[in-house]
């Protein structure tokens, strides 16, 4: 037998090997070789991102504050002239529009204030509502 007659003997095997064997048997072939070797999807994402963990949520409630009394209005007087001696000096002052003359111990209208000390150069007021010493500087 020559190289030729052998390799067309083998050709003719095989081909009657593929005829003659049912298909099924080929196919139970090729999956006992899949079962071997997993098939793997070149798309499928094999390494998933870690979450990242929130910080935890602090709640702190809203603190209402107690409303106060509502603010005393500021005692606005001026002083226009001051004028006596040593002891006894007067102050000439501007108290809501009225020119009032006034000296130590004396009280402003509708009791407001209460004159305490009279100086050369600034008059001391007691005040009422704010319960208060205030220094007006002439």
């Amino acid at each position: 037998m020559t190289k030729l007659q052998f390799s067309l003997a083998v050709a003719v095997i095989i081909a009657l090997v593929y005829t003659a064997v049912p298909l099924e048997v080929f196919a139970q072939l090729e999956a006992s070789d899949s079962a071997k070797m997993p098939v793997i999807d070149p798309f499928k994402v094999l390494i998933k991102p870690k979450k990242k963990k929130q910080a935890p949520r602090v709640r702190r409630p809203t603190v209402q504050r107690r409303q106060g009394p509502p603010a005393t209005p500021p005692l606005v007087i001026k002083v226009s002239a001051i004028a006596g001696e040593a002891p006894d000096f007067v102050a000439v002052i501007k108290y809501k529009g009225q020119d009032y003359i006034v000296e130590t111990g004396d009280e402003g209208p509708e009791g407001m204030f209460k004159v305490r000390k009279v100086y050369a150069n600034k008059l001391e007021v007691y005040y009422s509502k704010d319960k208060t010493v205030k220094t007006f500087m002439f």
